[in-house]
């Protein structure tokens, strides 16, 4: 009797494992994996049907059934970023760590519609596909950061290659925080003008100003747009190259010669 019942056993693993092995199922992600063995109910592999094929070991059947188990390479921030395998934690205790909300940050500029509609700049931004993955984004954070000194520091993507919109080890750096306010466009906010310039109260002149120390300075008032412009250019130029000296030794050399050779143009 005992034999006849560990038969029936033997044969029942047996159908299930015939059953099981092989089949494709959905996750709440919104991914699919694999049974690709079945041990039994309590012991299973599996492995995520994409392009980076991640296999899990020793896992429940009630949890792929239930589609519990997360794929590290899904794309799940904007629909590009993912965690990936690595030491790097998105997440300590439920929040975000300095590390993660640049990333995220980078991702939100590049592919978060709601953020264009305030900043129609960032439009056609995107992030490198080595750094969809946090955790080359990670190595690449631990390796530039100095936390000893940049407390509030930005990153920046366009310093060294003016224009440019991609977020990439090549082209990014970090730069203290008014560095970067002087360098942002604002086309969104100053209408019809060229940068730097705005009309007088009486509509007679056009204003020149200019961030300088943190606020916004009258430069002088001109007959025209472009005379305007021009003191706007000649004062913004100054400021940049005043605050790449005051921070040169703690931002790299090259980031410091593309400061010192920055030029505003009317188009921007």
């Amino acid at each position: 009797m005992v034999r006849s019942t560990n038969m029936r056993d033997i044969l029942k693993k047996m159908s299930k494992k015939e059953e099981r092995e092989g089949t494709i199922h959905p996750t709440k992600q919104g991914c699919l994996l694999k049974i690709i063995t079945y041990h039994n109910s309590q012991n299973c592999d599996v492995q995520f049907l994409d392009e980076y094929g991640y296999t899990v070991q020793n896992r429940e059947y009630k949890e792929i059934i239930k589609g519990t188990i997360k794929n590290p390479y899904h794309p799940s921030v904007y629909g590009v970023g993912y965690g990936g395998e690595g030491r790097h934690r998105i997440t300590i205790d439920n929040r975000r760590i300095k590390m993660s909300r640049k990333w995220s940050g980078a991702l939100e500029r590049s592919y978060c519609p709601k953020y264009h509609k305030r900043f129609p700049t960032y439009i056609g931004c995107s992030i490198d596909k080595h750094w969809a993955n946090f955790q080359n984004f990670g190595d690449w954070f631990e390796a530039n950061y100095k936390p000893e000194y940049m407390e509030g520091w930005c990153l920046d993507k366009d310093i060294l290659f003016k224009g440019n919109k991609i977020y990439s080890p090549e082209t990014c750096c970090f730069v203290p925080s008014e560095i970067n306010n002087l360098l942002t466009n604002r086309k969104n906010h100053r209408g019809e003008y060229p940068l730097g310039v705005r009309p007088s109260k009486n509509g007679k002149k056009f204003v020149a100003y200019c961030c300088k120390e943190g606020k916004w300075t009258h430069i002088k008032s001109c007959n025209t747009i472009e005379e305007a412009f021009e003191a706007h250019k000649i004062a913004k130029e100054g400021e940049i190259k005043r605050l790449a000296n005051k921070w040169r030794g703690q931002i790299t050399e090259p980031w410091y010669q593309a400061l010192m050779n920055w030029t505003v143009n009317i188009t921007d």
